[in-house]
């Protein structure tokens, strides 16, 4: 279905099996053509179908690389290009028919951590132990099929009982080679499937990584902003220091004598200009009244 917001999926559909190499590699190339792959809005969707199969032996003759093609493109009823405009979700659904489409889904939303890393690798001990104890046993019985003919010798057991007894031992071994087998395929799988979360933890981790670049880049141009900040403040105050500075080295020639004439220009200092030129006023009288 075409989602309501314009936005970009690339579309991968798998036909076969695909190595887990030229799967990361295949879906980097779709990362970076996902533009150009689907772009759909409101009203139509445009799309490029890829799709993955096996090499024949000649083409893995002709490439000379492994067993899986790379991502090729094949336009529909043999046009030129691999592109094409449907205007509904039908006509989508349509043109895929049954084949099944996987849009690439953010890395954010794959909720995987290290919790279902150790979950697989616990099922993978398990399957291990399982294996070994099933080889363990196809020994076992092998051993005991090649003693059957000595015991039929030492027992007189009659050829039908053995016959049973050999049989239900093929049945036994065969049973348990199934088992086997199964638990190989297991193990394969979740093989896939711990390297898929491997692969996606590490996106994770680069998307984080790639978040917290952009967040350190912002906190240094903001660090960058403060310290020209800081830099101009530390100007302005040496400005003020050396203004402060002049004003003291003013005021330290001039306030000495400002403070004296300021002292001796004062209302008591005239006052006692006034009683000192009384006293002496005072003192020829006295004398004159003694020589009278």
């Amino acid at each position: 279905m075409c989602p309501e917001t314009p936005c970009s999926y690339p579309i991968c559909l798998p036909r076969s099996a695909i190595d887990a190499i030229d799967l990361r590699s295949y879906h980097r190339d779709l990362i970076q053509r996902a533009a150009e792959l689907f772009v759909a809005d409101e009203t139509a969707c445009s799309l490029e179908l890829r799709e993955l199969w096996a090499e024949t032996s000649a083409g893995c003759a002709k490439n000379g690389s492994g067993a899986i093609v790379k991502a090729q493109t094949r336009p529909a009823e043999g046009s030129a290009t691999a592109s094409r405009t449907i205007p509904t979700a039908d006509s989508l659904q349509e043109v895929l028919g049954e084949r099944q489409v996987t849009f690439q889904k953010p890395i954010a939303e794959f909720e995987f951590d290290f919790n279902f890393n150790q979950s697989a690798q616990g099922l993978r001990r398990k399957l291990y132990r399982m294996k070994t104890v099933l080889e363990g046993t196809l020994r076992t019985l092998s051993a005991i099929h090649s003693q059957a003919k000595e015991i039929e010798k030492q027992r007189n057991v009659t050829p039908e009982l053995h016959d049973l007894f050999l049989r239900e031992l093929d049945s036994i071994s065969r049973d348990l080679k199934s088992h086997c087998s199964t638990a190989e395929e297991l193990l394969n799988i979740s093989a896939d499937i711990k390297s898929t979360i491997h692969s996606i933890i590490n996106f994770k981790n680069q998307d984080i990584l790639n978040h917290n670049e952009v967040q350190l880049k912002v906190i240094a141009e903001k660090s960058v902003s403060d310290s020209e900040s800081v830099k101009l403040l530390s100007e302005l105050s040496y400005k003020d220091s050396r203004t402060m500075r002049i004003t003291s080295v003013i005021a330290l020639i001039y306030l000495p004598t400002n403070l004296v004439l300021t002292f001796f220009s004062t209302s008591f200092i005239e006052m006692l200009g006034s009683v000192n030129s009384n006293d002496e006023n005072a003192a020829p009288r006295k004398d004159a009244q003694l020589e009278i």
